[in-house]
């Protein structure tokens, strides 16, 4: 599965219900359960300055600004397939209102802009406008193509065993997805600052140790952002056939 509780990496694994189950938010006859997690979605907009720079040798301004919506796309559609989630899409370099339409988002997820400043800043902007912070906050990247929803069931897992924060580390340092039994803006805010990308596993292990929090470890996974990135996607079997077409220039 793809979680891990000190050091010892899960992949994926079965949803807990029954296939053709019907869960509990969905039964008209049954008690209300309790609420789903918030999910926030942190990306740079289409039409953002510099998005997908990295790619630009293959793709050129149109193909990374078409790259960019397609992964929105299957990021939101991810995150709206986790159980009774709560979907916000934050945005930098677009205002929100205006992206919707360009995503063909739903009026179920909630779009927002991101405010300036660090990473930490930003990311901690977002979550104190997420609402609830009684219930668990997942974190994505929406650089990560084949991310699956047992990916968030996890992470939730993690969260429901007791650890604090559950980490998905990507392969160049990074962070995918992140989850968090208590969201805390502030301490976000304290610790994160203005880490690079590259950084972000060990500087947020050094945070959680240092703020005594219990950490469950994802699987790592590679986010796209270079040409090695690409190349190592159009290698893979799996890989989703839209992102495929788009990097392999058919799109």
């Amino acid at each position: 599965r793809p979680g891990q509780r000190g050091g010892h990496g899960r992949g994926p694994r079965a949803p807990r219900r029954p296939p053709g189950a019907v869960s509990d938010a969905a039964d008209p006859g049954s008690a209300p359960g309790p609420p789903g997690p918030a999910v926030l979605l942190l990306a740079q907009a289409p039409d953002a300055a510099g998005v997908k720079l990295g790619l630009e040798s293959r793709l050129g301004p149109q193909g990374r600004r078409r790259l960019q919506a397609i992964l929105l796309k299957r990021a939101v559609r991810w995150a709206s397939g986790v159980d009774r989630a709560a979907v916000v899409l934050a945005l930098a370099g677009e205002p929100g209102a205006a992206a919707r339409g360009v995503l063909e988002l739903g009026a179920e997820v909630e779009v927002i802009d991101q405010a300036p400043g660090t990473f930490g800043e930003r990311l901690a902007g977002a979550m104190s406008r997420v609402g609830d912070h009684d219930r668990p906050l997942l974190v994505a990247s929406c650089d990560v193509p084949g991310l699956r929803v047992e990916h968030a069931e996890a992470a939730l897992e993690d969260l429901e065993d007791g650890c604090d924060v559950s980490f998905g580390p990507s392969s160049d340092g990074g962070c995918y997805l992140l989850g968090l039994a208590r969201p805390d803006p502030d301490l976000i805010a304290r610790s994160v600052g203005a880490w690079r990308r590259g950084e972000l596993m060990a500087r947020a292990l050094e945070a959680l140790a240092a703020n005594e929090l219990s950490v469950g470890l994802l699987r790592s996974e590679r986010e796209l952002h270079s040409e090695s990135d690409a190349q190592a996607l159009l290698a893979d079997p799996t890989a989703p056939a839209e992102v495929v077409e788009v990097l392999a220039g058919r799109a």
